[in-house]
This record gives C-alpha cells, structure tokens and sequence, in this order.
C-alpha cells in the first residue's frame, strides 16, 4: 500500500536537504567554515502533546519515524494524551490533523475513535484539503465511507500535485479512484434529495455504519445508472 503524498514529500524535501548539504562545499566562499543550519524549532509544551498525539493516530512526523515507514496507531496513547490536554483538532506545519492521518492510512479503528471523540472533520489543511478529500486523492476507499456515513462536507474544495482547486470527488478521479469517487457523488445526490440526511449525519443521527456501507452499495448502483442514461 503506497504511502500518502504528505509522507512522501517529506521524504522527498530530505533527500533534497541531504543532496544540497552534500554539495555546499562548492558554493561555499570559505572551506574552513561549515554550512550554517537553522536552529531547530523547539515545541511548547502543547505543541509537543499535539504532535504526540497525532503519531499515536498514525502520523508521519519527520525525524520521528523513518521516511517511507508506515506508523502504526495507538489508541491507549492516543486516550492518554487527549486526557492530558491534547488538542484532537491539532494540525500539524501542512494542516493535517490526526484524522487526516487515520483516513488517510486507511485506519479505520482508529479514524471511529476519532469520530467518537468529537474529531472535526471538515478541518482543511494548508491547501484546504479535508480528511474526506485525502481520501478520495489516496483511493481509501473505506476511510471515504466512514467520513460520508459521518457527516463530512462533499463540497469542501483542495488542491495538490496535480489537481487544481477541486471537491473531493474529482480529486479522486484526478488520481483514477472512480470507486471513492463514485461514494462520494453519490451521497452528495442523496443529500440533494433529502434536506434532512446531512443534518442527521452530522448530529450523529445516521444509523449503524455497517448498515450504511450496505445500503450504499445499493445506491452507488442506482446512481450510476441513473447517470449513464444522462
């Protein structure tokens, strides 16, 4: 399973630092002097409990974890640092919470624990991206149901490699997902013929998830044959 396009580039952007420090002797007016490196950012104490927070839901954090490694979630931590103050909304320097994370890894177990605890999830990273967009452009396709079956806004517009400013729904299919693409146009018909059905995802309203997975399946049909007739 490949790893998200956040992960990535921060392995990127380090193998572009260690390439630049390699090479800084040649531009260097003295070679008596070392290369200058910016002091490191130290974190409050808030700060730190957030980050913290964040890897015990399976975040990649650069210099924590090693680059391309998955992380795994740990949701005993996970309670402990909420409990102690963490902030479960928390985003980290590219916008991403720790929902972004769990959705985007594809855990789910962890992603429901987050739901559970009140996680919001139309937060928007540095791009606007929500957690149910990163989905969608990383083809997770039942971290997208979840996220639907939830509550979350199938408007909210973001943008990364490759795409211009776009709902999630088309950032799926930029990344050839129709499958979460298709999920997530068809809750958005589903809302459009009934004022009540968001609002009762949102308050926690919607039913059992397995029941929705379900029922889903069924209407992602419909949908697509309602859609190939126009």
């Amino acid at each position: 399973m490949n790893d998200s396009f956040r992960a990535q580039r921060a392995a990127q952007q380090e193998a572009a630092s260690k390439l630049e420090a390699s090479l800084s002797h040649l531009t260097s007016t003295s070679s008596l002097s070392p290369p200058s490196t910016p002091p490191k950012k130290s974190l409050s104490l808030q700060e730190q409990l957030d980050e913290d927070f964040r890897i015990s839901c399976g975040a990649y954090v650069k210099n924590r974890a090693k680059p391309g490694i998955r992380c795994k979630y740990d949701l005993e931590s996970a309670q402990s640092l909420l409990s102690l103050g963490a902030n479960i909304n928390g985003r980290d320097t590219d916008g991403w919470t720790a929902l972004h994370w769990a959705s985007c890894e594809g855990y789910i177990t962890a992603a429901k624990w987050l739901l559970r605890n009140n996680a919001d999830l139309d937060v928007g990273d540095n791009d606007g991206c929500t957690a149910l967009w990163v989905t969608g452009y990383n083809n997770q396709y039942s971290s997208a149901m979840l996220l639907l079956w939830g509550g979350a806004d199938v408007g909210v517009k973001g943008k990364s490699v490759g795409t211009s400013l776009c709902k999630a729904s088309i950032a799926a299919r930029s990344q050839r997902n129709p499958t979460v693409a298709e999920a997530i146009e068809t809750e958005e018909d589903l809302r459009s013929n009934d004022g009540e059905r968001w609002e009762k995802q949102v308050r926690g309203e919607g039913g059992d998830f397995e029941q929705y997975r379900t029922d889903m399946k069924a209407a992602i049909t419909a949908f697509k044959t309602k859609s190939m007739k126009f």
